[in-house]
């Protein structure tokens, strides 16, 4: 067998550990039509899981017998639901020998409607719009559409989408919806003015994995492989993993193959430490390098006033190291916070939600 951990973005892993109150209630909500989470949001920073708990919703929706419409936040989105995903769902409900084709797409006040060119006889009226392919899909099973990487630059989509499930939800049809996006995107459709029917959705907010998360996470997809942790392994990947889900599996993989080349029976405690500075120049170039691009000046120069401190650092004495008041300051921070890089764990106090980005600020001052 080989290298069983997958330390590539949206890949779901061999167990999906830490997570599993977030699956119990969306499984609920499939059961409970009154339930908040048939309208869902998930939010995390960059690698903390999103689109793998996307891919464990929509596994949990297909085994319970509900049709899936798995999706990304890009142009067209509703033009691709109505000419393409809503029909072949519809149809593959119909049965074989019913086959309808789609010839083009137009918007109108309803939303996206379809021209629809049937090839059986007695088929329903051409010129159907999502609404009406919602309608009658929820009439023979449930329907989960999942949309990912939301962001306000495909708003006005995401607004027609929105308004079509709240009038599913409000004609109590059996339909869910959950998004997933970066703090920052999630946070402009909240206080997007149409978009207020999104508030009330039940939030699946993503954070760090406990270290007995990790533990299982790493431990029992090399033991099933063939290759296990040893005891004193399996606490080094645990501490370099620093619960943060990408990292876990890239700590894993690496730990697994360094392993391997030692053609050894165990992954041992010098195995790890010689695969957690690979793990971490990978995290540096993939998240940290890719999140650091896009902030303004005044913002990097925020997080490296905070990266002075070893730990958690105190908002007035970070607006110090900047010169400037502490409502000033505010500005960055907030900014910061909706992009998901640093939190506020208390009142006055602001640490780093990326693991090693504190070292990866100071090495740029070497």
């Amino acid at each position: 067998m080989g290298n069983p951990f997958t330390p590539s973005f949206g890949r779901t892993p061999p167990v999906t550990a830490g997570r599993q109150d977030h699956l119990d209630e969306f499984a609920y909500a499939l059961e409970n039509p009154g339930a908040m989470a048939r309208v869902g949001l998930i939010t995390g920073a960059r690698g903390m899981g999103k689109t793998v708990m996307l891919n464990e919703f929509e596994r949990i929706a297909r085994n319970a017998g509900w049709a899936v419409i798995s999706e990304t936040s890009l142009p067209g989105l509703l033009d691709r639901l109505t000419s393409s995903e809503l029909p072949q769902i519809l149809d593959g409900l119909a049965g074989p020998g019913h086959r309808r084709s789609v010839s083009g797409a137009s918007v109108g006040a309803l939303g996206v409607s379809a021209s629809v060119r049937s090839e059986v006889e007695n088929e329903r009226p051409v010129g159907w719009d999502a609404r009406r392919y919602i309608n009658e899909i929820t009439e023979r099973t449930g329907l989960v559409i999942t949309v990912d990487e939301i962001h306000r630059h495909a708003a006005d989509d995401l607004r027609q989408l929105t308004v079509l499930v709240q009038h599913a939800i409000r004609e109590e049809r059996s339909i869910v919806f959950v998004a997933a996006g970066l703090p920052t995107s999630v946070s402009d459709l909240l206080h997007d003015d149409v978009l207020t029917f999104l508030r009330r959705a039940s939030r699946f907010d993503l954070d760090r994995l406990p270290d007995h998360a990790v533990r299982r996470a790493l431990f029992e997809p090399a033991r099933d492989a063939g290759l296990p942790f040893s005891r004193e392994g399996a606490a080094e990947a645990v501490a370099g993993a620093q619960g943060y889900p990408f990292l876990v599996q890239l700590v894993g993989s690496e730990s697994f193959r360094a392993a391997e080349v030692d053609h050894s029976s165990e992954i041992n405690e010098r195995h790890v430490r010689s695969a957690i500075p690979r793990a971490r120049r990978i995290l540096t170039r993939n998240v940290h390098d890719t999140a650091l691009a896009a902030l303004s000046p005044k913002d990097m120069e925020y997080l490296r006033a905070m990266a002075s401190d070893d730990g958690p650092s105190r908002t007035g004495e970070v607006a110090e190291r900047l010169g400037v008041t502490a409502g000033h300051a505010g500005m960055y921070r907030r900014r910061l916070i909706d992009q998901g890089l640093i939190s506020a764990p208390a009142r006055g106090v602001v640490e780093f939600c990326l693991p090693y980005l504190r070292d990866r600020l100071l090495a740029e001052e070497e």
